[in-house]
């Protein structure tokens, strides 16, 4: 048990709760062994997405304010500013998954996460479908895998690359293989 709940909790974070297109029936297969040892997918879910802060929901209400979308609604974005973490009393691991409910809206295929750091910025980048992100980050100096990236500017605003990396994505969204 001792060993089965850590990986069960690994398998469930790493496979979105088992829904990413990656997650295999042999992903539900050795999840399936870890609960024979007593792991409870419940309580372990709500140990690790049902536990946060007032200060989270409320950093979390201005995240979702912020969402706008684009490119004829395929494309959402949302911003955080230092200054929201402040006020809601959070950190940066407060925002963890954020990103995720961009892809919630109907018809989103990238999600783009900017907030705001002491001295620059960091983009986190999904995707859904064919569309590679990971080389929209890789335009910005970042990287990752090909439906989940993050890149990092420093010395430089939010609202100096913002558009600059809406309109990059643009050709994603046209690409005729996806």
């Amino acid at each position: 048990y001792e060993i089965a709940l850590p990986l069960y909790a690994a398998i469930m974070t790493d496979s979105g709760s088992f829904k990413y297109e990656r997650t295999t029936s042999s992903t539900h297969l050795k999840a399936a062994r870890l609960l024979e040892t007593g792991v409870d997918p419940k309580w372990t879910a709500r140990q690790i997405f049902d536990q946060g802060s007032a200060g989270r929901l409320r950093v979390l209400g201005r995240a979702l304010d912020s969402i706008k979308l684009y490119h004829d609604g395929q494309l959402a974005a949302m911003v955080i500013r230092k200054n929201d973490l402040e006020e809601t009393g959070t950190v940066r691991a407060d925002l963890e998954g954020f990103i995720n409910y961009n892809l919630s809206i109907k018809d989103v295929r990238i999600a783009l996460f900017f907030y705001e750091l002491d001295n620059g910025f960091k983009v986190s980048y999904r995707s859904v479908g064919e569309i590679p992100i990971n080389k929209l980050a890789a335009e910005f100096g970042g990287g990752g895998h090909f439906h989940a990236a993050g890149s990092q500017i420093d010395n430089a605003r939010i609202d100096e690359y913002y558009l600059k990396v809406i309109e990059a994505a643009k050709k994603y969204l046209n690409q005729e293989d996806n």
